[in-house]
């Protein structure tokens, strides 16, 4: 008919997961690329250590919360937000690793600590962008 008005429906709303998610994604990412840009410089000056290696990692980690933080608040899938945000923590655990492997007993204990307070945001990050309200939502924006 051509005088009735058409009723479309209403987008659904974005979770307050999906936002809460996306800026954890961007705010985790901020201190990890100061810390990737970091470990990076002494890769790059020379005689190198695991530890460095690893951590220096945390920058494509970073660059891949921030990207996928931007297409989470876009009504775009997750996936990259949830997989860069479980890689921070894969990177994390691995430069605790190799820590542990060469450090003493005092330095050992100081690395879990800062370990431990620095896998809350990527974990929380995670955690909130694979809930099942987040990826329904997003998938319901395709």
């Amino acid at each position: 008919m051509t005088g009735t008005p058409q009723v479309r429906p209403r987008p659904a709303r974005r979770p307050p997961a999906a936002t809460a998610a996306a800026v954890l994604g961007v705010v985790t990412a901020v201190p990890t690329a100061l810390l990737a840009a970091f470990f990076l410089l002494l890769v790059l000056g020379g005689a190198p250590t695991l530890l460095h290696v690893s951590l220096a990692l945390g920058g494509p980690c970073a660059l891949g919360l921030v990207l996928g933080s931007m297409r989470l608040i876009g009504g775009r899938s997750p996936a990259l937000l949830f997989g860069s945000a479980v890689a921070c923590v894969v990177v994390l655990l691995v430069a605790l690793a190799s820590a542990v492997a060469v450090w003493d007993g005092s330095d050992v204990a100081s690395g879990i600590v800062f370990v431990a307070l620095a896998l809350v945001l990527p974990t929380t990050t995670a955690v909130l962008a694979w809930l099942p309200a987040v990826r329904r939502w997003a998938v319901g924006r395709r």
